[in-house]
């Protein structure tokens, strides 16, 4: 496989040599080109060529629209003009690639922490008034759990910030995304963290300003993590993963 990755325009010409082997192979069999044998082969190849075209195309960082030059029977000719990206070009969207999975479990790792301090408050059934004075008991209610979750935040943070080593890339701007990726990820944690330690030092619902202080840090932790999750998709869009590749990333994390 590493071979056809390094030889996609050997890897297209090797395709069709083996398409016009097995089309005169057949034809010396005795079939015509309207046997049932050989209209099966060519509907087979057709589905063939597709995905081998789209997997050179994807490997080349091209958009998926040039398929649609395959309709005109000479699309092969096109592929093979269109440039090879450079060895390190490849090597940079492998390390995108890993950044995203490693996002991905890190979202992942993060819910797992956060597991034993879900809300039992049914949403939408709180009316407005009420709604702190809810909220707030539910806080009080799991404070004996949060120093565990404080725990497991931290060692998230150690892995991301001591451990991980963040890729550099030759591309200014796929740089300047993993740049902001990983501030936006020291800020979402960081109000991770200051949300759980403002939680355990709760006492009453008369506590005015603290409880306005946990809602500002909570509304910029939102910020930070919408924000993380659209950098997270221009590195994705800069590297051409479609959206079936970000599920893949999300099911191996």
């Amino acid at each position: 496989m590493n071979w056809f990755r390094s030889h996609l325009n050997w890897t297209i010409i090797l395709f069709i040599a083996l398409d016009a082997i097995v089309v005169v192979t057949i034809q010396l069999m005795g079939c015509t080109n309207d046997s049932v044998l050989m209209n099966i082969t060519v509907v087979v190849l057709g589905i063939a060529s597709f995905f081998v075209y789209v997997w050179v195309l994807r490997r080349k960082n091209r958009r998926m629209w040039w398929l649609l030059l395959n309709l005109t029977g000479v699309g092969w000719i096109v592929f093979l003009a269109l440039g090879n990206k450079t060895r390190y070009d490849v090597v940079d969207r492998e390390k995108a690639r890993d950044l995203l999975k490693f996002m991905a479990h890190l979202d992942n790792s993060v819910g797992l922490a956060l597991g034993p301090l879900q809300s039992t408050i049914p949403r939408g059934k709180v009316p407005r008034h009420l709604r702190t004075i809810v909220e707030n008991a539910e806080m009080r209610r799991m404070q004996p759990k949060m120093q565990g979750v404080i725990d497991q935040i931290e060692m998230i943070r150690k892995d991301v910030f001591n451990t991980y080593q963040w890729p550099t890339v030759a591309d200014s701007e796929a740089s300047g995304l993993i740049s902001e990726i990983k501030a936006g990820m020291n800020g979402y944690l960081d109000c991770e963290l200051k949300g759980l330690r403002l939680g355990q030092e709760l006492k009453d619902d008369g506590d005015s300003a603290l409880t306005q202080e946990m809602s500002a840090t909570s509304a910029l932790m939102a910020r930070y993590s919408k924000q993380n999750r659209k950098n997270s998709q221009k590195l994705a869009e800069r590297y051409h993963f479609s959206s079936y590749d970000i599920r893949e990333l999300v099911a191996e994390a």
